[in-house]
């Protein structure tokens, strides 16, 4: 395996690739995206029509993108600790998760019982997983709710659950869509779509 990166806040997670662009990047990034949504194939809702929406993701982005990155952090965080429920605790109660293979999960509870078993230190399949977060885009749909778009790569894990192949030797890699929330002071994931990248013929 090639020398684990430090990731961009500075804490070695013990993974290949960068967990995600930095802040400033990220930020300048968004803003320039925003400014030229019309031109990009990830933007969110009509590209030639201005409105309050557009208005109103121009204003957000450039405030709240730090919080997104915090609860991205917060995952890859519990992740690498191998907290199940930490893991769980970045979702909402009445949460769903879809995984890779079709699999749906409903609230916070069980998403965080499944991390559990996939953690488990004894037999868990990803007891001694890594895995990394690459931001593709991040778009405010409004002030309290976003669209956040990952790629996810995961290594180490001991065995694969049944369905879920790797993309390449040693590595599973999905693409990640959430719908984060705004409760209170927190973003936490309200729905999740996992796509699995399927293996080069």
């Amino acid at each position: 395996m090639d020398e684990p990166l430090p990731s961009a806040r500075g804490r070695n997670l013990g993974i290949t690739e960068p967990i995600m662009t930095t802040r400033s990047a990220l930020a300048a990034f968004l803003l320039l995206t925003t400014a030229a949504c019309g031109d990009s194939s990830d933007a969110v809702g009509p590209t030639n029509a201005a409105g309050p929406q557009d208005v109103n993701a121009s204003v957000t982005a450039a405030g709240q993108e730090d919080d997104i990155l915090d609860l991205i952090d917060a995952q890859a965080a519990a992740w690498a600790d191998h907290d199940g429920v930490a893991y769980g605790a970045t979702y909402t109660e009445d949460a769903e998760l879809i995984n890779p293979v079709g699999g749906i999960l409903v609230g916070r509870t069980v998403i965080a019982n499944q991390h559990v078993f996939l953690f488990n230190p004894v037999n868990g399949p990803f007891r001694a997983s890594a895995s990394s977060w690459t931001v593709r885009s991040i778009g405010f749909l409004t002030g309290a709710t976003a669209l956040v778009k990952l790629d996810v790569a995961l290594t180490g894990y001991s065995f694969l659950p049944p369905g879920l192949n790797p993309t390449e030797p040693g590595v599973v890699r999905t693409r990640v869509t959430w719908l984060a929330v705004k409760t209170g002071d927190t973003w936490l994931i309200q729905h999740q779509q996992m796509t699995l990248v399927a293996p080069t013929p």
